[in-house]
């Protein structure tokens, strides 16, 4: 037991203060909840704000290119344009997600 919440304190970053029968005998150190050491949430902000914005970028640029490529396989379908629509659409798709990184990157 004393070992396992060892693991959690070195995982999760925590501080255990209750006082374990035998903990001496085991070689094992427990802190107490002023010793913790203080996380800075600045760092964990910037990161998940990196993190986020280059996933939207991900997820826009993809997006942009299946729209294109679905949109041209449904007109190719109905006009019987065979691959025309496709390869306009597709070209289409890949210059908006250009366009929506340009965009995104301004932004930032």
């Amino acid at each position: 037991m004393v070992s396992y919440l060892y693991c959690l304190q070195g995982i999760l970053g925590l501080s255990i203060s209750r006082e374990f029968p035998g903990r001496e005998q085991r070689g094992v150190r427990f802190r107490q909840m002023d010793d913790a050491p203080k996380k800075d949430n600045k760092d964990n902000r910037e990161l998940l704000a990196a993190l986020s914005g280059l996933s939207q970028l991900g997820f826009t640029m993809a997006a942009c290119v299946f729209v294109g490529v679905f949109s041209g396989m449904y007109l190719d379908r109905h006009l019987g344009t065979m691959p025309w629509m496709l390869v306009l659409c597709s070209l289409s798709g890949a210059v908006a997600a250009f366009k929506a990184l340009f965009d995104l990157t301004k932004k930032k």
